[in-house]
């Protein structure tokens, strides 16, 4: 009843009847069965696949932390955090956040070099939060947990705290890192939330001096993608 109901004017689904002198609603029987074979829903459901690469990533996440291993710079069970934020934003919105990743993935740069890195920068469906994903490819490490994922942190950490000092309007960014699937045998995922409701000078100096050598986000080479999804795709 929700989906079938669209208010053009406001952009919202809507439950029931904008009409006066109701006060009740009744959902007959058969009619949600009805509408899953309705073309729209199909086209839904076959869209929505690629999100469930954003849940996986929130269950692993979730996963970890029941069993004490997730590296996170909160507690997600108290709080605000990055997979609370993440668990948020909705399904449509999930898929074109996923398909990113996994283009960005498939597409990480293939190079002999020792150190490679991959950065995006994606909008939430909230206004003021945003995403960032990095993907990085080191060779030689030597000790993973101890010294190359706090590098890997404090690189995501850097990365987020610079989309900020290049979109003033964001209230919370959230970073995502992971070694690069391309190359990486195993993997592992640090996740990161950054409050920048208050966003003082000091702040945004030291990001900008903490750049200086890694230079994120300042390449010649970035792109910008604006794209359009709905809860429903269209047949066209």
């Amino acid at each position: 009843n929700y989906f079938l109901n669209y208010d053009e004017k406001t952009n919202r689904h809507y439950i029931g009847t904008k009409k006066e002198g109701f006060n009740g609603l009744f959902i007959c029987e058969g009619e949600w069965k009805d509408f899953i074979n309705r073309d729209e829903y199909k086209r839904k459901k076959a869209a929505d696949k690629v999100s469930y690469f954003w849940d996986e990533l929130i269950q692993r996440a979730c996963k970890a932390a029941l069993g004490g291993n997730l590296v996170a710079n909160v507690n997600i069970f108290q709080g605000p955090s990055a997979i609370h934020e993440m668990a948020k934003e909705p399904r449509f919105v999930r898929r074109e956040l996923s398909k990113k990743m996994i283009e960005s993935i498939k597409n990480f740069p293939e190079s002999d070099c020792g150190f490679v890195r991959s950065l995006n920068f994606m909008p939430s469906y909230y206004k003021g939060k945003s995403y960032v994903f990095l993907q990085l490819k080191v060779d030689g490490i030597k000790d993973y947990e101890n010294v190359y994922r706090p590098k890997r942190q404090a690189i995501l950490k850097i990365a987020c705290g610079i989309i900020k000092n290049k979109f003033d309007d964001l209230q919370t960014v959230i970073g995502i890192a992971m070694d690069a699937p391309k190359y990486a045998i195993g993997n592992s995922e640090d996740f990161i939330l950054i409050d920048c409701s208050t966003w003082t000078d000091d702040r945004r100096k030291n990001y900008e001096n903490a750049n200086k050598k890694l230079k994120l986000f300042e390449s010649t080479n970035l792109k910008t993608e604006i794209k359009n999804s709905t809860e429903f795709p269209s047949d066209r």
